[in-house]
């Protein structure tokens, strides 16, 4: 949809998510596309790039009192018959008196408690004082060009206010539409840190479309969990941050990507900053095109004995905690627990009994963690934890809690079980894998010391 050449449009004018969501699935069955603003500032440019829209739906409530001031620019612009307005008030908002009603030419009000069926009836009636017809399916070629032309450019603008308000050189934008393939992306360098744009970032999009978090990379030389290094990343862009592009009704469109070609240092209120415009990028884009639903991400299935996840159900939930931990600069600590001498047990003992000890100690490592710790099935018999805001000392304490909660793990005569725990903080920017790696050492030299221990 690209109303500069002459497609109708709906604004909607709401400062809420939910009730801009509500809007949108309102307009649904009209086949009309809808801009969604926040405030009187992106009303204005709206305006400016678009040109009045065929029906305004505007919340009375706000930022600033802004409601008034909307429907006097949109009424300036159209006209008095060329837009309908609905007016959607909050509970507690004073209503429009019949004078001020008519002044500003409102077709109807409504209250944001009102039914979905309530708003698609006073949204008809507005639009037929239009005098607007829906678009008919043998128009849909020529739609779906405008709208491809209106999404592309919604790209650009993103990428570029996306590199301003992160102050790096580049941006890159992954969006999935209905028209769409899997990716595409705007790139836009404002000086002249290099002389290629790099496109070979689909893992860094698919990542946070897995995940839906941000994913802060601020040097790749040394990231963890990037599965498929690509050349082009390395030869051009060192540091990176994505966010993700998220629609009015939750969903996660796509992602917004800044990057430098030096190490990146992108503090909590940029990256907050970033989400945010993320957030309402996304119900723009939403609203533009309909988006594919993405099918919820595969989950892998956990490990069917202890029913905790495993390695390949983690890395993501590792990489968010990893990048929350850069943002916040608070420590991240690991340990890597191992039944000892767990071949020979498990060659002695039949499968139901060595499944029985897996479980107990999987419940037992559980009770001594904290809600936001994360409990892993990493191996046959190695169990991996991740404490987010804990220091290595803290941490040595809860393995020995751990040490102790497992003493009492059946069978204890004829062969009694123990575990050893291998304990380490990661430093700022060091890659899980060189973690992993130290811990996975300490506990095989724990083992050869005969186990029973914390490395």
């Amino acid at each position: 949809m690209n109303p500069k050449v002459g497609l109708p449009y709906v604004l909607i004018a709401e400062a809420d998510i939910a009730r801009a969501a509500w809007c949108l699935e309102a307009l649904k069955p009209t086949g009309l596309g809808a801009l969604v603003a926040r405030d009187g500032n992106d009303v204005s440019g709206i305006l400016r790039r678009f040109g009045a829209p065929v029906l305004l739906l505007t919340a009375l409530s706000l930022p600033d009192g802004e409601g008034i001031a909307v429907m006097r620019a949109v009424r300036h612009l159209a006209g008095r018959d060329a837009a309908a307005i609905v007016a959607i008030t909050s509970i507690g908002h004073a209503r429009l008196p019949l004078d001020a009603r008519k002044a500003l030419g409102i077709s109807a009000t409504l209250p944001s408690g009102a039914s979905l069926k309530a708003l698609r009836e006073v949204i008809d009636r507005a639009l037929k004082e239009t005098g607007v017809s829906v678009p008919r399916e043998s128009d849909a070629s020529e739609a779906g060009t405008r709208e491809q032309d209106a999404v592309d450019q919604t790209l650009r603008d993103l990428a570029e206010e996306a590199t301003q308000l992160a102050a790096v050189p580049g941006a890159a934008v992954y969006v999935k539409a209905s028209s769409y393939d899997r990716f595409r992306a705007h790139v836009n360098w404002t000086g002249n840190d290099a002389d290629a744009s790099p496109f070979s970032l689909p893992y860094v999009f698919e990542r946070v479309l897995e995940t839906g978090v941000a994913l802060v990379l601020p040097d790749l030389a040394a990231e963890p969990l990037l599965a498929a290094p690509t050349p082009t990343i390395h030869d051009v862009v060192r540091g990176l941050v994505a966010a993700p592009l998220v629609g009015g009704t939750g969903r996660v469109l796509g992602a917004v990507c800044v990057f430098d070609v030096k190490p990146l240092s992108v503090g909590a209120a940029r990256l907050n900053a970033l989400q945010a415009l993320g957030r309402r990028a996304g119900a723009v884009l939403e609203a533009l095109a309909p988006m594919q639903a993405s099918a919820p991400p595969e989950t892998p299935a956990p490990d069917p004995v202890t029913g905790l996840p495993t390695e390949h159900g983690s890395r993501a939930t590792i990489a968010a905690e990893i990048a929350r931990a850069r943002v916040d600069r608070s420590p991240l600590s690991l340990i890597l627990i191992g039944i000892d001498r767990f071949s020979d047990f498990e060659q002695q003992r039949e499968r139901s009994v060595v499944n029985r000890v897996l479980r107990a100690v999987s419940q037992e490592v559980r009770s001594v963690l904290r809600g936001s710790d994360v409990a892993i099935k990493w191996a046959a018999s190695e169990f991996l934890i991740v404490l987010p805001g804990m220091s290595v000392n803290v941490a040595r304490d809860v393995a020995r809690r751990i040490l102790t909660a497992t003493r009492d793990v059946p069978p204890r005569k004829a062969m009694p079980v123990t575990v050893s725990a291998a304990v380490t903080e990661m430093p700022p920017g060091e890659a899980f894998d060189v973690a992993l790696e130290r811990v996975s050492a300490q506990l095989r030299a724990a083992d050869r010391l005969g186990g029973n221990r914390i490395s």
